[in-house]
């Protein structure tokens, strides 16, 4: 009868350990980098210098390095990152930025060279689009030639080119 105790105290202990670990895992694999962002890492692997910065979330960093060998302005490797608190909130802050000025002084802060628009970055900072396209930020991919509702509607990842320097000192805080 003692055996037994253990035995159901032993099955419920594993059974409460693992539970938790599958809402973990479902999050990761529903917050994954999509086919659509796959491809995009992979084209700038195949078109943009290998020196390239790239601004992602932080939940995009690895995926983003990995599939592009680029280098990320940001991932979940916060141990040795100088300044991690600035570095997390500029990362999510250009995203909702609504003057092309603010978004620019953060992405010359970092020297990004290219910023990455995903489904998840979407929900994420909840928004649709980046408020500030224009001749600083030049959307280079996909190709020209698909609308804007298709876009919307296949949910493609989009990439935007930073073609603009600013000669301010950055005031983040």
């Amino acid at each position: 009868l003692k055996e037994m105790y253990y035995m159901i105290i032993n099955v419920i202990g594993l059974i409460l350990t693992f539970l938790p670990n599958l809402n973990i895992a479902e999050a990761k694999v529903r917050d994954g980098p999509t086919t659509s962002d796959i491809e995009a890492f992979q084209w700038l692997k195949n078109n943009t210098p290998e020196d390239s910065s790239i601004m992602v979330l932080s939940e995009e960093g690895s995926a983003m390095s990995y599939y592009s060998n680029r280098k990320n302005v940001i991932d979940e490797n916060y141990l040795l990152t100088n300044n991690i608190n600035q570095r997390y909130q500029d990362s999510f802050s250009v995203y909702r930025d609504k003057f092309i000025t603010n978004a620019l002084e953060r992405l010359n802060y970092y020297n990004a060279d290219y910023l990455v628009l995903t489904e998840f970055n979407k929900r994420r900072t909840n928004i649709t689009a980046i408020a500030y396209e224009g001749d600083c930020m030049k959307e280079i991919y996909p190709s020209t030639g698909i609308s804007m509702e298709e876009l919307k509607n296949k949910k493609v990842t989009e990439i935007y080119k930073v073609e603009c320097r600013l000669n301010l000192k950055p005031n983040l805080n």
